[in-house]
């Protein structure tokens, strides 16, 4: 049987529940102290600047989105996706944790927002797959990556979007992948530049046929506050919980919204919460969530800023009506984000935070430790965002062998 190497994928915009071995076997398992709660004395954050330890080098047009791939055997051997959005000359750009370039697929028309996978499977052999929401083809590019080159090999079937539709409302701008708890089915749910103010979103279902991998409508979904890009922006990052069972889009100049990620659901219909109308400066532009167990963590939003954009920190669970935290970076004018809680070595031992920076046409690495103390929450355990979930008590709860990201799409 061909050799590969674990992966941890964690810019699926989902929840990656990644088998073998209990707990203190996995060496990606972040720290994790008892005991220990949020600190909401500050819930505005500390003012404190969070400063990146890695930068990728610069795209050669304009940087968009961002993901991040774990490799679970290894941690410091995981990699980072950043995509180039030029029309003619887009590409998808693979680095080390050092910022080292490992690979570039050319040739893209306009690629924006990037997300990850595992699981699929290509003659039995199940592989990470990473997807690529290409704007003037209107349709995903999938890669699947190669377990003796840990390279990406293009395996896009027929993966059109918004099909019938025109102009900028055939245009994907970003997408999370969701897969599905009761029987595995893996779906991207995809953004664009404009559309209706109901239906917004579009879902679709990926399957593997002759080794390619298609994509199928499934629904519309998500409500939008505006009418045109250019007067009333549009819908730009999105995010998906797969443990929650739930998706989350950035209103850009309104809100942040939550439905149903599955499409099956009885209530998939029903927006489940409205927040994030206060408080943000710039567009909202990227979300990510950072996974902790018992539901505990965070749903992260970019707050798009000249200078140094900041990340707003909500609740994962429960009310999400108030920003818990605010932290400054050295991102300028933000367009995405990815995070994930996986032990990633010494730079990353609770895990790393990716953020796209526009002016430097990159993107700048944090360690997930300088993130919390900027916030003022509590370094020991991540800063957990919901201290009434089960992580009190002195007793560590069973650290899950998991790793959760997202991204935020080009405009």
């Amino acid at each position: 049987m061909m050799s590969m190497r674990w992966w941890i994928v964690v810019a699926g915009l989902g929840l990656v529940v990644a088998g073998c071995g209990g707990e203190g076997q996995n060496p990606l398992q972040p720290a994790y102290s008892p005991g220990t709660a949020t600190n909401f004395s500050n819930p505005v954050g500390s003012g404190a600047l969070a400063q990146p330890l890695v930068s990728t080098p610069s795209v050669a047009h304009q940087v968009a989105g961002t993901a991040v791939l774990v490799d679970k055997v290894d941690g410091e051997k995981s990699l980072v996706l950043v995509t180039d959005r030029d029309e003619k000359d887009g590409s998808l750009n693979v680095y080390d944790l050092e910022g080292k370039a490992v690979q570039r697929v050319a040739g893209l028309a306009g690629p924006v927002g990037v997300a990850t996978k595992d699981g699929l499977k290509f003659d039995g052999e199940a592989s990470p797959v990473v997807v690529v929401a290409e704007s003037k083809k209107s349709r995903l590019l999938v890669y699947k990556l190669d377990p003796k080159t840990s390279k990406l090999v293009d395996v896009t079937g027929s993966t059109t979007v918004f099909a019938d539709n025109k102009g900028l409302e055939a245009e994907p701008t970003d997408l999370g992948l969701y897969r599905r708890a009761s029987d595995g089915a893996l779906y991207a749910i995809v953004s664009r530049r404009a559309g209706p103010q109901t239906g917004y979103l579009g879902q679709y279902k990926l399957t593997v046929n002759d080794d390619k991998v298609d994509a199928k409508f499934v629904r519309w979904l998500g409500q939008f506050s505006g009418k045109t890009p250019t007067k009333d922006g549009q819908v730009n990052g999105v995010a998906v919980d797969d443990e929650e069972g739930a998706v989350y889009y950035a209103d850009e100049r309104k809100n942040l919204r939550r439905y149903h990620a599955d499409p099956d659901d009885k209530k998939a219909a029903d927006q489940l919460a409205v927040f994030g109308g206060d408080g943000f400066k710039g567009d909202r532009t990227g979300l990510a969530v950072y996974a902790q167990p018992k539901t505990d963590g965070y749903l992260l939003a970019i707050d798009s800023l000249q200078g140094g954009s900041d990340v707003r920190l909500f609740r994962r669970t429960g009310k999400q009506g108030d920003t818990l935290a605010a932290v400054k970076t050295m991102a300028d004018t933000a367009s995405g984000v990815a995070v994930t809680s996986a032990q990633l070595g010494t730079k990353y031992p609770m895990g790393l935070m990716a953020v796209v920076n526009t002016t430097g046409k990159n993107v700048q690495l944090y360690d997930w430790r300088s993130v919390v103390s900027s916030a003022g929450l509590s370094r020991m355990n991540g800063g957990t965002a919901n201290p009434a979930s089960g992580n009190t008590g002195g007793r560590a709860p069973v650290r899950p062998n998991r790793s959760l990201a997202s991204t935020g799409g080009g405009q």
